[in-house]
């Protein structure tokens, strides 16, 4: 669950002394947040420095949470809140919720779990995190909770506290084969697609068999999602987000089989004019077999892609001469972004209008004084064969176009990566930078 950033400004008609034994309770807590969030849209918020808006915004929680008296909210209005309310472990009530939450949790069924749950998703981003995660899974009412259809916005959160959340448990989250409904929400597919690519990053290849189970039973999920979806749930575009859900599923990716195997094809639209493989231009991946080939896939709105050129730029120099491709890997955007004095500035519009794009790309390529080529692939460049779901990603393939390393930065330190593709260039039998 991404943080939603409360208001700046809170109108004293939004304090709402009266949460508890309400029937109203859930309008109330809804009808604050909306307003709250309708409060952003004022331009003078926008003079404010992130500190301000930080101080603005935990006084406007606060006051829109006075009178709470959370002894008497149950674990469902509790979730709830949260929901509403992201940000809710810097109030002033993080302490009651807290405690309420950790007694709501000693339940064992699906009502602790619940609250258990609640507790993880409050303070996921702090220090805690990992161990509020594992008592989550562990809950006793864990399972109840995931038959009855709820918590898969947990098991995607578990994806951004410590992989340990996930290794240490990985045995309870593979048996969730056992109990998982293949039918939900289309939103719910699309938590549970991303927690199971998380949990095939971050567990051993050797547990493809043990995994397995559970891969096939959300595909189920994800086609029951795409068949059931409806203009209420984003309509054609939800149906697209989960047919390229269902590619991630049904990757070698996501059967354990990526590393070591032929890297998915992928089909060059345009490529940088001086990039040739011979006398011709490559017209898709596998033409550039025979050599250590390193995808950087980005876009022009990327803020940290184009921040790595210059590591980028040190690898091309570093590798000159040398039977190594490094190429930027990118598609159709629909709009360019063109940088100026390192910063992002005017946003093009390229929308049906690749002939534009290709031709800025050219341009922004010179004026960013990028001495590696580039290549817009018809695939998306968020690729879910490859698994990509952010951007910087880089992946190198070894001189039989075989997939050896994924997840990368381009950032990093140099020392890895040259390991790396040192290792592949001997492997084959080619030469290293310094003869070594």
């Amino acid at each position: 669950m991404r943080h939603l950033i409360l208001s700046l400004v809170l109108s004293a008609g939004l304090v709402m002394p009266a949460f508890a034994a309400d029937p109203d309770f859930r309008q109330k807590v809804q009808d604050a947040a909306k307003q709250m969030r309708q409060q952003m849209s004022d331009p003078s918020n926008a003079k404010l420095s992130r500190t301000e808006r930080a101080k603005k915004s935990t006084e406007a929680m606060n006051a829109a949470l006075k009178g709470m008296d959370v002894s008497k909210v149950s674990a469902e209005d509790m979730a709830f809140v949260i929901e509403q309310f992201p940000m809710i472990g810097a109030s002033e009530a993080a302490g009651a919720i807290r405690n309420r939450l950790q007694d709501l949790a000693k339940d064992d069924g699906e009502a602790g779990a619940k609250a258990s749950l609640s507790r993880f998703m409050m303070d996921a981003s702090s220090p805690t995190g990992a161990k509020l995660a594992g008592e989550f899974v562990k809950h006793p009412g864990f399972k109840d909770l995931i038959k009855a259809g709820k918590g898969a916005d947990g098991l995607q959160r578990l994806g951004f506290v410590e992989d340990s959340a996930i290794t240490s448990n990985k045995s309870a989250l593979y048996a969730l084969a056992d109990v998982l409904p293949v039918t939900g929400t289309p939103q719910s597919a699309r938590q549970l697609t991303a927690f199971f690519m998380n949990l095939v990053d971050v567990t051993p290849a050797e547990d493809k068999a043990a995994r397995e189970p559970l891969r096939l039973k959300l595909i189920d999920r994800v086609k029951n999602a795409i068949a059931s979806s409806s203009e209420g749930d984003g309509g054609a575009a939800m149906g697209k987000r989960l047919e390229a859900d269902l590619k991630s599923l049904e990757s070698t990716l996501a059967k354990g089989e990526f590393i070591g195997n032929t890297a998915p094809e992928l089909t060059f639209t345009w490529t940088s004019p001086d990039f040739k493989m011979g006398d011709k231009a490559p017209i898709k991946l596998s033409d550039l077999k025979g050599k250590v080939v390193v995808l950087d896939f980005w876009a022009t709105w990327c803020g940290p892609c184009v921040g790595s050129f210059p590591n980028v730029r040190d690898l091309a120099a570093h590798y000159k001469g040398h039977d190594v491709v490094i190429l930027g890997v990118t598609s159709l955007q629909g709009n360019h972004v063109v940088w100026k004095d390192g910063r992002p500035g005017e946003r093009v519009d390229t929308k049906d209008n690749a002939a534009k794009e290709y031709e800025l790309m050219g341009t922004f390529m010179k004026d960013m004084d990028m001495t590696w080529p580039v290549a817009f692939s018809e695939q998306a460049v968020f690729n879910p064969e490859y698994g990509i779901s952010g951007i910087p990603h880089v992946v190198i393939l070894d001189v039989d176009g075989k997939v050896r390393f994924r997840g990368l930065h381009p950032a990093s330190p140099a020392e890895e990566k040259h390991s790396k593709i040192d290792a592949l260039l001997k492997e084959a039998g080619r030469s290293v930078p310094g003869g070594k």
